[in-house]
C-alpha cells in the first residue's frame, strides 16, 4: 500500500511541494499527454548533457524533472532519482534535472551532492523549458517530473516519488497504457479540486457532482479508487466526509481486483466501519488476512480488527 498511501498524502496536501520561483499563472492547460515532447531550451549544462527529447532517430527515454536547490521536497527526491538513473541507464533511460536558478547556486550544490546526484543537470533558458512543460501542463509545484517515451511523446507527468519507477518499468516492458495514464493525470487534478472544495467550504452540490464523476471515471482503476477513498476516510480536514462515496469507491476497487488485493480489502473495511457496518468490516478483514505477505502489514490488519471489535470505529 506504500504507493497508494503516498499519492493519497499528495492529494491531501500532506506531502509538500514547493512553489516555483518563476510565476506560471497557469489556470488552464494547453499541453496534453501523448503530445510531442518540447525541446529542452538550456542556457548551460551543469552536469552531463547536452541531452534533449525530440527529434527523429532519438530512441532514448527521458525523465525531465523540475527542481530547485532551495526546495526541501526536491532535495528529498534526488536520491530516488539517482537510484532510478543507476537502475535504468543501461536500458536507455536518461534523467535530466532542470532548474531556473543561477549557475553559482546550482553548480556548488551539484558538486556537493557528488555521486548522490548522478544524472544530468541543466539551467533553464529564461524559463522557456519551464513554460513548455510546467506552465503548459498547468503544474505549479516542484518537484515535478515528465516522462518522454522512445517515440518522443510525453507519456506521464507527476511527482517523482509517486509511481515514476513503476511507469518506467511499464514502458520498458511494453505494458504502459497511455489512455490509463491520461485518466490518472486527470484524476489527480480533479481529486485535488475535490479536496479543496470539501476542506474549505464542506459538502456542496459541486463537490458531490465532482466526487461522483471521479469515481465513475476511474471505475476500472483500483489504485485510483483506493486513493480517493483513503483521502475521504482519513483526511481530518474534510469538513463533511461523504462516507457513502468513499464506500462506493472502495467497493468498486475490490470488485475490480476480484477481492484478491489485501490493501483494497483493508480500505473497504474502513469504509464499511465508518458507515456503521462494523460486523461486515470485521468479516472483510478476516478475508484479507490470508492474503497478507508482510508481517508488518498483517500486524496493521490485526490492529484494525481489534479496533473494530472494541467498537472504536463504527457501530453495531
Amino acid at each position: 500500500m506504500k504507493q497508494t498511501l503516498l499519492i493519497a498524502l499528495l492529494l491531501a496536501g500532506i506531502t509538500p511541494l514547493c512553489a516555483p520561483s518563476i510565476s506560471q499563472a497557469a489556470s488552464t492547460s494547453t499541453a496534453y499527454l501523448g503530445m510531442d515532447a518540447p525541446p529542452l531550451q538550456v542556457r548551460d549544462w551543469v552536469q552531463g548533457g547536452p541531452l534533449s527529447p525530440g527529434g527523429k532517430g532519438n530512441t532514448n527515454i527521458y525523465v525531465v524533472e523540475f527542481w530547485a536547490t532551495w526546495c526541501g521536497p526536491c532535495k528529498r527526491s534526488i536520491p530516488h532519482l539517482s537510484e532510478l538513473q543507476t537502475r535504468f541507464r543501461s536500458r536507455g533511460v536518461l534523467f535530466v534535472g532542470v532548474s531556473d536558478e543561477a549557475q553559482d547556486k546550482v553548480a556548488p550544490f551539484v558538486k556537493e551532492m557528488g555521486a548522490r546526484m548522478n544524472y544530468a543537470v541543466a539551467l533553464d533558458d529564461n524559463g522557456k523549458t519551464t513554460a513548455a512543460y510546467m506552465t503548459a501542463f498547468g503544474e505549479t509545484g516542484i518537484p515535478h517530473a515528465f516522462v518522454v517515451g522512445r517515440d518522443q511523446k510525453v507519456l506521464w507527468s507527476g511527482h517523482p516519488l509517486a509511481g515514476l519507477d513503476g511507469v518506467l518499468d511499464e514502458i520498458l516492458s511494453g505494458r504502459f497504457d497511455l489512455a490509463k495514464s491520461k485518466v490518472a493525470s486527470q484524476f489527480l487534478k480533479e481529486a485535488q479540486r475535490y479536496l479543496t472544495l470539501v476542506t474549505t467550504a464542506g459538502a456542496s452540490p459541486e463537490s458531490d457532482r465532482l466526487g461522483r464523476k471521479i469515481v465513475s471515471d476511474v471505475k476500472d482503476q483500483p489504485p485510483l479508487l483506493m486513493q480517493f477513498a483513503q483521502v475521504i476516510l482519513f483526511d481530518n480536514r474534510v469538513k463533511a466526509k461523504d462516507l457513502k462515496l468513499a464506500l462506493e469507491a472502495a467497493q468498486q476497487a475490490i470488485v475490480a481486483t476480484g477481492r484478491t488485493d489485501a490493501g483494497a480489502l483493508q480500505i473497504y473495511a474502513h469504509a464499511l466501519a465508518q458507515n456503521g457496518q462494523r460486523a461486515e468490516a470485521i468479516a472483510v478483514l478476516k478475508e484479507a488476512l490470508p492474503q497478507v505477505k508482510q508481517p508488518a502489514d498483517r500486524e496493521k490488519l490485526e490492529a484494525d480488527m481489534a479496533e473494530f471489535q472494541k467498537g472504536s470505529i463504527g457501530s453495531k
